[in-house]
């Protein structure tokens, strides 16, 4: 696979505060994102845009009438996912705060013509202020990842985690698909480049190897 230096334009090292920065500057440019609710029981997820950002929150307008509304009214907690046209991923994910205060949505929407012109009493606003996210870079054959979190969120631990009990025995190293496995006494997975495929966890002959934050079938009903 080929080396790369930057992951969307970021050294691996970067910090949280940069890793945010620049999912927030894609996101501005991607602005058509999938959002995703919960539906009773089942998930719903439709195309929507990012009406602003700023000050670190992301936010949104909705018809109150529209079953998207009623999701996040039921369930205020919302994942988003927009990929740019050079095949940069941005995902985010966090609890809604709706607002009551309108000016700063009557401010946005002035002088824009669109289906709601003339009728914007029947739009909501609602925004994310705190979450968790990730750039996935998938602009090479060597795809990489940076997390990130933001108002007081803290960043979440992702894919696959080499536990104690291995005895380097070389396994998940042969069998990894993007070169994210590294020699030790005990081997390590390097986050930024695993692409959480499980191949590693499957081969293991050790059992040393546990997925982490995934949550329990027997939790998920």
């Amino acid at each position: 696979m080929t080396n790369r230096d930057t992951i969307a334009g970021l050294l691996p090292t970067a910090d949280n505060d940069e890793v945010k920065a620049r999912a927030f500057e894609l996101l501005k440019k991607i602005r058509s994102v999938s959002l995703a609710t919960i539906n009773g029981d089942k998930p719903a997820v439709r195309i929507v845009s990012v009406s602003a950002i700023r000050e670190d929150r992301i936010y949104f307008l909705a018809p109150r009438g529209k079953p998207l509304y009623h999701q996040i009214e039921d369930i205020p907690y919302i994942a988003v996912c927009g990929m740019t046209p050079d095949f940069i991923v941005v995902r985010v994910e966090g609890p809604l705060t709706f607002m009551k205060d309108r000016t700063f949505l009557e401010k946005l929407i002035e002088g824009k013509a669109g289906m709601y012109t003339g009728k914007t009493d029947i739009l909501n606003m609602f925004y994310l202020a705190k979450g968790n996210g990730e750039i996935f870079d998938l602009s090479s054959d060597l795809p990489m990842r940076l997390p990130f979190a933001f108002g007081g969120a803290f960043v979440k631990e992702q894919g696959y985690r080499i536990t104690d009990v291995c005895t380097a025995c070389g396994i998940c190293k042969e069998s990894c698909t993007c070169d994210a496995v590294f020699e030790g006494d005990i081997y390590r997975i390097d986050p930024v480049r695993c692409l959480h495929c499980g191949r590693c966890y499957e081969t293991c002959p050790e059992n040393a190897i546990e997925k982490v934050n995934v949550v329990p079938k027997t939790q998920k009903n």
